[in-house]
């Protein structure tokens, strides 16, 4: 596979056609190992999420499970040309935003992400054993996580993790995490 467009069109595909079923139970495999993970570094308590977009890999319930361990989370707003991450206290304080994707609701400076260590966990339609990841063609995270030294786990379905070659502006992650297995850079 080689046209980046063609690939995103068919982990479109394969992640429309799995069973909600499927997507919370591939999704609460995932949860336990980037759990395990972020467990590995006690004293990074930052963790920058996504909220779960249709049949994305769904992490709410790990996310409800580190603020009660007191994590710091934060989520991301969608501007033009970037994507600012701000802090949330709940699982309630979300809105409906940009792309119908659920966003903080006080996005407030004071609640900006600037640059304390700790995790970003990085949705993807596809990424390689190799640590490359393909997202939907906007670049977002690309260009947020250039300035950042943050350890990025990529989270996708076992399916998704195949070949294809990146492009030179494309940030390779630290780890990715499916269902099955934990891929991380040699």
């Amino acid at each position: 596979m080689s046209d980046l467009n063609d690939i995103r069109l068919q982990m479109k595909a394969y992640r429309q056609g799995l069973s909600e079923t499927e997507i919370l139970q591939f999704s609460s495999e995932i949860e336990k190992r980037v759990y395990e993970e972020i467990k590995k570094y006690p004293d990074y308590k930052t963790v920058l999420c996504f909220y779960p977009l249709e049949s994305e890999v769904n992490l709410l319930t790990l996310y409800e499970k580190l603020l009660k361990e007191n994590y710091f989370l934060y989520f991301p707003k969608t501007y033009q040309h970037e994507i600012m991450f701000y802090h949330v206290d709940s699982m309630r304080d979300f809105k409906s935003g940009a792309f119908q994707i659920m966003e903080p609701y006080d996005t407030r400076d004071k609640n900006l992400y600037l640059k304390e260590p700790g995790f970003c966990i990085v949705p993807g339609l596809a990424f390689t054993t190799s640590m490359h990841r393909i997202g939907y063609g906007g670049g977002f995270y690309d260009r947020f996580l250039r300035s950042k030294s943050l350890i990025k786990l990529g989270v996708c379905f076992d399916d998704q993790v195949i070949d294809f070659f990146p492009k030179d502006h494309d940030v390779d992650m630290d780890a990715v995490i499916t269902e099955k297995s934990i891929y991380k850079k040699n």
